[in-house]
């Protein structure tokens, strides 16, 4: 198990940084959406 420790965090670690860039993903096209409605 000591062998397959890192393996598991470098994967944990992979994983979240893909949540985060796909959160700012939405939360970025919500924000240009919101700042696109006003406009039109």
């Amino acid at each position: 198990m000591d062998t397959r420790q890192p393996y598991i965090s470098s994967r944990r670690v992979s994983l979240a940084a893909s949540v985060i860039i796909c959160l700012s993903i939405v939360v970025g096209s919500a924000a240009a959406i919101a700042a696109i409605v006003p406009l039109s």
